[in-house]
């Protein structure tokens, strides 16, 4: 009977903060609405408006996104794991050469075009819109279209062996789920080293 109860919590539990949030959205609506009002009328937009409008311009307008390319012939970002899904979006349609009707992460990238360095690691800013799901899809995409190009970054040029054997230790299991590549020590071990 207890595990029944139990159970039945989670179930209600989980309704009533599904209920909760889709009211809290709703009543949201019209503070959202008046604030994308307040923006227009006072010519004013902030970083995520940028971003839509950028989005929106590469999917619909062709020649944009090819005098764009042409402009931009090689694209580099660092911290590609602090990206969010917009990001992910936008890049791939500058740099892919498909038509905008294919979800980004099927866009055929040119070859040279597009360089990314990300470690999933290091992935902090979910509260920035972060995802590493676009991380992991990103790559997937790159590997299916070019799997000689993802290289892992593995080595290590600040801490000594012992340091090193354990974080892998201790981090490979809890974040095999993204991935988790051992780190190698590429530091010459000292004369002074008990180990």
């Amino acid at each position: 009977l207890y595990e029944r109860v139990a159970e039945s919590l989670q179930i209600l539990v989980g309704l009533a903060a599904e209920s909760a949030q889709s009211q809290l959205i709703s009543a949201l609506d019209d503070f959202q609405a008046s604030f994308r009002s307040v923006k227009r009328e006072s010519a004013l937009l902030d970083f995520d408006d940028l971003l839509y409008f950028a989005r929106d311009l590469l999917r619909t307008n062709p020649a944009v996104r090819a005098a764009l390319a042409d402009r931009y012939r090689h694209v580099l970002v660092d911290k590609f794991q602090d990206t969010d899904p917009l990001q992910c979006e936008i890049l791939f349609l500058l740099c892919g050469e498909d038509s905008t009707d294919k979800a980004w992460e099927e866009q055929r990238v040119r070859p040279g075009q597009l360089f990314l360095v990300g470690d999933p690691k290091q992935s902090v800013y979910r509260f920035r819109r972060a995802d590493i799901r676009c991380y992991k899809q990103a790559k997937a995409a790159i590997q299916r279209q070019c799997p000689e190009n993802v290289l892992a970054v593995t080595d290590n040029f600040r801490s000594r062996k012992p340091i090193l054997d354990f974080v892998n230790q201790r981090f490979a299991s809890p974040l095999s789920s993204i991935g988790y590549e051992p780190l190698v020590c590429t530091v010459a071990p000292s004369s002074k080293e008990a180990f």
